[in-house]
């Protein structure tokens, strides 16, 4: 799984040059070695890519592509949580017409947030959240492990909870589950397709995530110029490095709760359940990392 960055990619133009376009992207792209997912759709004057990559985005072959067929233009928007930054691009003819780049800004959105942070013996991110509460029925937010992350969303209706997260790049819920509260048993839902994102909720969850991010986590991906100094308090405190880590500076806010588990929860009366659904079908259910 890549954590670093998220990218949207769209290439607009002709049909049949998108389909030239498309092969040779795909060429190029195999040519290189690359950790992450990279997920394509195209229409009718469309192509687009949803990228969630490590080590950056892989401008070289888009912009080879590009300059194989100047008629069409490519955009591209961003956003890196290790960073907390974001930004925007326009590449036409194998030229960079346009370029912005930027903090987020996100992160007064997290200090009134709702967030839990559990770190486990040995200093292993176990799971964390932050909290979006749309009602007090319905709650949009980010989860991250020392190995995966995903933005999800969660719903109740008396004694059941409904969890729907994201699969993979694109902005869309991929999976989701059913959950007795009375019972504490978790039951998979199929979707089948998956279910579009709304574009509001899009974007406050990718505002939540920038600010819980640039509070409280730091990322193996990130450059190591900016992170000489947690890795070297994971040093002298012994834990490994993994690719997301909470903050050494926040370490100190965690409990203990034996067997060498930590938390930090801001969760308040209410929201206590919201922690044991995210882990028995979310992080219990998942096999394989990588959203």
């Amino acid at each position: 799984m890549g954590l670093l960055i998220h990218a949207h990619i769209e290439v607009t133009g002709d049909l049949g040059a998108l389909q030239r376009f498309r092969e040779r992207l795909a060429s190029l792209l195999a040519e290189e070695e690359r950790e992450g997912e990279i997920q394509e759709q195209i229409g009718a004057n469309r192509l687009r890519y949803d990228l969630k990559v490590s080590g950056g985005i892989p401008f070289p072959p888009f912009i080879a592509a590009s300059q194989a067929l100047p008629e069409l233009r490519i955009s591209v928007e961003w956003f890196s949580p290790a960073e907390a930054a974001r930004g925007s691009a326009v590449i036409q003819a194998g030229k960079l017409l346009e370029h912005t780049e930027g903090p987020t800004g996100g992160m007064p959105l997290v200090d009134d947030k709702p967030l839990y942070v559990r770190v486990e013996a040995g200093g292993r991110l176990g799971l964390a959240f932050a909290l979006l509460s749309l009602s007090p029925q319905a709650h949009l937010g980010y989860t991250v492990t020392a190995d995966r992350d995903a933005f999800f969303r969660l719903t109740r209706q008396g004694e059941t909870a409904r969890l729907q997260a994201t699969v993979g790049a694109e902005p869309q819920w991929g999976k989701a589950w059913t959950f007795d509260l009375q019972q504490r048993r978790c039951q998979p839902e199929a979707l089948d397709p998956p279910l579009s994102i709304e574009e509001r909720e899009h974007q406050a969850l990718l505002a939540l995530a920038d600010g819980f991010v640039a509070r409280w986590i730091w990322f193996r991906d990130a450059p190591e110029e900016e992170t000489v100094l947690e890795r070297d308090r994971y040093a002298r405190l012994g834990y490994p490095v993994q690719e997301a880590n909470v903050k050494s500076a926040k370490l100190r806010l965690l409990t203990a709760q034996g067997n060498g588990v930590q938390v930090a929860d801001t969760l308040g009366p209410g929201l206590e359940w919201i922690e044991e659904v995210l882990t028995q079908c979310w992080l219990e259910n998942e096999s394989a990392p990588g959203r």
